[in-house]
């Protein structure tokens, strides 16, 4: 008995016939008078008004930085990540032999 190639087991999943394609394509609906209705929904419920917004302070989209004040951001960013775990290792290591002495007081007291 003869297989087409491709048609043994592990060849992949089995094609779509022509039509159901064709279905799936009339099925979707591209109309543009929807999407105020979606957004005007949302902010009724949500109660977002995008106008309370406009003039943030904090507005963000606009800003600019060089390679140079990135790199310097990084480099402090790291030098105070170290600070930070050298102190927390330090507290960890306070802890254990306070730790450690409470254990040993118990024993011999």
């Amino acid at each position: 008995m003869q297989r087409r190639p491709g048609s043994g087991p592990g060849a992949g999943p089995p094609r779509r016939r022509r039509d159901e394609d064709e279905y799936e394509d009339d099925f979707v609906v591209d109309d543009d008078e929807g999407e105020e209705d979606w957004r005007k929904f949302l902010r009724r419920t949500t109660g977002y008004d995008p106008s309370r917004y406009r003039d943030d302070p904090f507005d963000d989209r606009t800003m600019e930085a060089s390679w140079r004040q990135v790199e310097a951001e990084e480099k402090r960013s790291e030098r105070m990540g170290r600070m930070e775990d050298e102190l927390a290792e330090e507290e960890e290591e306070r802890r254990r032999k306070e730790k450690l002495r409470k254990i040993k007081k118990q024993r011999t007291g």
